[in-house]
């Protein structure tokens, strides 16, 4: 079955695997994939001295990274002419947890949210609100708005720290019939039928970035909650990809022999649950048509108003997304589709039209967002993403990156070749990425010993680490960043 079978076509999902895993694994270290431009002309560098960037920052909810591929504008406008990172990663694979490490630039072992369950209520109880990319960038003179879903459990009238410009969804978020939304302090309700909530969320972006001419810089953090189901596709939309299916190999693995309790449990693949499967699908292809005209109605209003050519546009997502991959659904566990998520980004001092094989994870947005606008990145345990964006190759840069899910019990390590997954249940997995990119095959049972020894003794020393000891445990090395 194809990867998309409508009049809005993109990779197939076999195509996608090829460029972001195998050419991944064959580089030693990180380099880059392809250099098919240079800096967006006319454009300054936003690390000069006096010329501080304007950002929008775009995270959406539970996205596959292969679907990026079907959102024309995010693929024409910012990966065309942008970075598109293959080898991205969630921190931890499910909202909450990962939407503290986005703001505070930290793991979750840090934050302590380890749990979407009371994920905003923790944040709040540990403080780690208080410090995050929009204090650091609001300290620096930027004017600061947040524009959709925070993080689960929000349901209050209170403006978190940091945020100049409040418009964020409240609990519950998926009601079929209405949302509402913290409107700088003020409670606002819509109604389904007539109104959808990311062309909602898309008026109020505009009208800050429209209101940004002229003046200081500012930084507008946007969270659509599509395409999170249930799937309320906007009307112009609701009709889109009738016959795209998702066929990966590893649908409904047959033999779970190799993979720890936990999956193994799990009930023989049958045909309704791969039909419910591909009806999730199209409708997050559906809702992520929505968040692609948010995009387009973004730029268009930075480009109106001649403020394109300052403003860094970076799209990522929270997690990914498992369709009935090893006979799993959703989220929340230590395969690729679960973890690996979009992540492209334009502006001053970007190459243009390259795709990066760099070890990213969703730790360095933070720096990268401070980086960007002179803040202190200190404290934080990712690194800054310009050097990569601007096409260097640092010798510096990471060999391998942790997934960790502190709450569910299991810590991943990710290099160039392998997977290697623990359990709290001290369970193993290893997959070779080489031979095995769809993770059918553990080989944590005959694998060379002393590879293993060095796997779990690296991921040994992430588990625990911060800052310095983050970046000295990742295999690069720790100048240039504090």
């Amino acid at each position: 079955m194809p990867f998309l079978d409508s009049e809005r076509s993109g990779v197939r999902r076999g195509d996608f695997l090829k460029a972001a895993g195998a050419s991944v694994m064959s580089l030693p270290l990180m380099g880059l994939a392809g250099r098919a431009g240079r800096a967006e002309e006319g454009a300054p560098d936003p690390r000069a001295a006096g010329t501080p960037a304007n950002i929008v920052a775009i995270c959406t909810d539970d996205q596959t990274a292969a679907s990026v591929s079907a959102m024309p504008t995010v693929m024409t406008q910012l990966a065309a002419k942008g970075v598109r990172v293959l080898p991205a990663f969630a921190a931890t694979p499910i909202c909450g947890p990962a939407r503290g490490t986005l703001l505070s630039g930290r793991w979750s072992h840090n934050t302590g949210v380890t749990n979407t369950k009371g994920a905003y209520p923790r944040m709040k109880e540990t403080g780690m609100e208080g410090d995050t990319f929009a204090t650091r960038l609001k300290g620096v003179g930027y004017e600061t708005g947040f524009f959709g879903k925070y993080n689960n459990q929000y349901d209050e009238r209170r403006v978190p720290p940091g945020w100049d410009r409040w418009f964020a969804m409240r609990e519950p978020y998926n009601n079929r019939e209405r949302y509402e939304f913290n409107s700088d302090g003020r409670l606002v309700g819509f109604d389904r039928a007539s109104r959808n909530e990311t062309d909602v969320i898309a008026q109020r972006v505009v009208g800050f970035v429209r209101s940004g001419e002229g003046g200081q810089p500012w930084l507008a953090y946007v969270c659509p909650h599509d395409p999170h189901g249930p799937y309320f596709p906007a009307d112009r939309h609701k009709d889109e990809f009738q016959g795209a299916t998702w066929d990966p190999a590893s649908e409904g693995e047959e033999d779970q022999s190799d993979k720890p309790a936990l999956v193994r449990k799990e009930p023989t693949y049958s045909e309704a649950e791969e039909a419910q499967n591909e009806e999730e699908y199209r409708g997050k292809l559906r809702e992520l048509l929505a968040v692609d005209d948010l995009v387009k109605k973004v730029l268009r209003a930075l480009e109106e108003t001649g403020q394109l050519v300052n403003t860094h546009v970076i799209f990522f997502t929270d997690n990914g997304y498992l369709f009935g991959e090893h006979r799993l659904q959703q989220k929340n566990l230590p395969y690729d589709e679960a973890c690996r998520v979009p992540f492209v980004a334009r502006g001053p001092g970007v190459i243009s039209g390259f795709e990066s094989n760099a070890l990213v994870s969703q730790l360095d947005v933070a720096p990268t967002l401070c980086a960007i606008g002179g803040a202190a990145t200190d404290g934080m345990d990712g690194r800054s993403l310009l050097p990569i964006l601007g096409g260097e190759e640092p010798e510096w840069w990471r060999r391998c990156l942790m997934i960790e899910n502190v709450e569910k019990g299991w810590y991943s390590l990710r290099t160039p070749t392998h997977w290697y997954t623990e359990w709290d249940t001290s369970e193993k997995e290893l997959y070779d990425l080489l031979e095995d990119p769809e993770q059918m095959e553990s080989i944590h049972g005959s694998a060379d010993p002393a590879l293993l020894e060095e796997l779990s003794a690296t991921l040994g020393a992430m588990k625990g680490c911060s800052g310095r000891s983050c970046r000295r445990a990742d295999g690069g090395l720790d100048t240039r960043v504090p």
